[in-house]
């Protein structure tokens, strides 16, 4: 009961911090774009909430329920996201439930050539964590560098970046956290929809291996300003740490008049 009051009460206040951005048409605002490197996101701020289910077989998974905020600053060469996920998992006999590790993430736009945007991206996790089974227990830094391509008439875009991941303080017991991943996307636009592969690389440092997933994502604006997705991430090689991992999204985007 009182991690739903908790969370109807940052959900109002995310509505009152984009209250006064006017909606427009928002046809031009592609699902993914809080995910992409150096999009300067066109005025385009948002209110997202979803759902996502990792398996790992034999009955054992961990669901996550994602608050996030997005928002871009009015000289478009910044935008910054927080995200705020509860989460459930079965480790062992009982299913534990509690706050998730939060985070912010601020992107910035370096340059632009033509249709080409290239950027970085600082990200900052906090064992926020309630439950030892969730989160990472650990003080994270991600940073990452890339570009963005869109292709002409806005019909799509190319992406390319690497991203770095690495713990720092936290909890003793809990295990380090240190991978490289490599980002390579590309997805096709349509006037109220979207179909893309989002796939990141990821090498482990410590276990040694390499997590190369099939990642598709598709989204449609069901109506104004609202758009509703689905995503699909099947791992392809070994050692496989899931078996598979599917999420539900729903989004509400603002465009902030110049």
């Amino acid at each position: 009961m009182k991690l739903k009051i908790i969370f109807a009460c940052i959900l109002c206040l995310l509505q009152s911090m984009f209250s006064s951005l006017l909606a427009q048409d928002s046809s031009i605002a592609n699902s993914r774009a809080d995910q992409l490197f150096a999009y300067p996101s066109a005025n385009i701020s948002s209110i997202q909430g979803s759902f996502d289910n990792v398996n790992f077989g034999d009955g054992k998974f961990y669901n996550t329920y994602l608050l996030r905020g997005f928002y871009t600053l009015k000289n478009n060469k910044m935008h910054v996201r927080l995200d705020l996920p509860f989460a459930s998992a079965n480790p062992g006999a009982s299913t534990v439930t509690g706050l998730d590790d939060a985070s912010v993430r601020f992107t910035f736009l370096l340059a632009q050539h033509k249709r080409t945007f290239f950027g970085a991206r600082a990200n900052f996790k906090f064992p926020t964590a309630t439950e030892d089974a969730l989160g990472t227990g650990k003080f994270i830094f991600e940073p990452s560098v890339g570009f963005v391509h869109f292709f002409k008439e806005s019909k799509g875009t190319f992406t390319f970046g690497f991203e770095y991941t690495q713990s720092y303080a936290g909890k003793k017991d809990r295990g380090d956290v240190s991978t490289l991943g490599i980002v390579v996307s590309a997805d096709r636009w349509f006037k109220k929809g979207y179909i893309g592969y989002y796939p990141t690389y990821r090498y482990n440092f410590i276990s040694d291996n390499w997590n190369i997933p099939l990642d598709i994502e598709g989204g449609y604006m069901f109506a104004k300003n609202w758009w509703i997705a689905g995503e699909y991430i099947l791992p392809l090689v070994n050692p496989k740490t899931f078996n598979y991992e599917f999420a539900l999204k729903l989004k509400r985007v603002f465009v902030r008049k110049n």
